[in-house]
């Protein structure tokens, strides 16, 4: 079903790439033809100081981002026209700003990144009952720090396995899992247990706009622990399954995106940049990490993951570790798929002023 490309030339190339993806484009560029998918960088001199994340800097680069994503000086507009469906903009909507809080002691992305879109939301004129940071379980979410955002914000911080799974809402594959206690049908028997993967009330029954808020640290099976895998992996149960099987976690992760229940809910993905890890995975190890100071911004999850993996790979290199040489035929099924570009030549990168 799925194409299985050799990517090592193509993977070189983006590596090849990436260095001149950081150069600032001009507005006059900007308006030439459009392509597939625009990504958004912004950097800022003294945004990490000692690998912490300045909170001041963070939301200035926040604003920025956003308002040039959108081709706006104004923010609540730059707002507006992010969380538009199919040219409606709904005053009850509810954001959900997913987060990546399972990785060690802060090596996912950072606290002071989704307060720092709370604050830009607020400021845009979104009341705080209308904003829920989110993530697979409120025990990590705690743990890392962003629980402290419900008393600061007076948001919501909730945790999707709490909220509960959807019974009629779920991912069917013949790949059996063994239910974990959180999940759904954890201590059933019978026929067909464990082939269901089933997606979080909060996707269900309340968040409409969903903020994807993505690290960019290394992960073996998918490069980096990015966009593709935070949207669909980490919003279901009986996931576990997928990861002992490298192309079923590669059909898994894009499929589930093209369930219903993801329609037009993603608004807006960030690479959180700030500082990047490109070994170790999910456990923090400073030495085998850089501090980029940058938020990157698109409306195109592949293409945001696409350079994160070339990014990685030009930072392991500079670090004259050998390369990961990731597998990259997930990307190419998303592409498939029409989830969104892998092609560099199809993506615009602009340097937020």
């Amino acid at each position: 079903m799925f194409a299985t490309p050799d990517w090592r030339a193509r993977f070189t190339a983006c590596v090849m790439a990436i260095c001149a993806l950081f150069s600032p484009v001009s507005a006059a560029e900007t308006t030439k033809a459009e392509p597939a998918s625009r990504v958004v960088m912004t950097e800022a001199v003294g945004a990490v100081v000692d690998f912490k994340p300045v909170a001041a800097t963070v939301r200035a680069m926040v604003d920025r981002g956003v308002k040039q994503l959108a081709r706006t000086n104004q923010l609540g507009a730059a707002w507006r026209a992010l969380l538009t469906t199919n040219g409606v903009y709904a005053t009850n909507e509810l954001i959900g700003i997913k987060v990546a809080a399972a990785a060690r002691e802060g090596g996912g992305a950072r606290v002071e990144t989704a307060a720092a879109l709370i604050e830009s939301l607020l400021a845009a004129g979104l009341a705080p009952r209308q904003i829920v940071v989110w993530d697979r379980f409120a025990a990590d979410l705690e743990h890392a720090g962003f629980k402290a955002l419900e008393t600061r914000y007076k948001v919501r911080v909730a945790g999707a396995a709490e909220a509960g799974y959807e019974a009629t809402a779920f991912y069917d594959s013949p790949f059996l899992g063994e239910p974990a206690p959180t999940d759904l049908e954890f201590g059933k028997k019978g026929e067909g247990v464990g082939r269901r993967s089933h997606i979080t009330k909060l996707l269900t029954r309340e968040i409409t706009r969903i903020i994807h808020v993505a690290p960019m640290n290394v992960r073996r099976r998918s490069g980096v622990s990015g966009h593709l895998v935070g949207l669909s992996l980490d919003t279901l149960d009986n996931t576990r399954r997928f990861e002992r099987d490298q192309n079923w976690f590669e059909q898994a992760a894009v499929e589930i995106l093209a369930m219903p229940a993801f329609d037009n809910r993603v608004a807006l993905c960030v690479t959180d940049a700030l500082v990047c890890q490109y070994q170790g995975e999910q456990e923090t190890l400073l030495h085998y990490s850089a501090a980029l100071g940058q938020l990157w911004f698109s409306r195109d999850p592949v293409a945001l993951d696409t350079l994160a993996v070339g990014e990685l790979e030009r930072l392991r290199a500079l670090a004259k570790m050998p390369p990961m040489e990731p597998r990259m035929v997930l990307y190419e099924n998303a592409a498939l798929m029409r989830h969104g570009v892998t092609d560099l030549k199809k993506i615009l990168v602009e340097r937020a002023p």
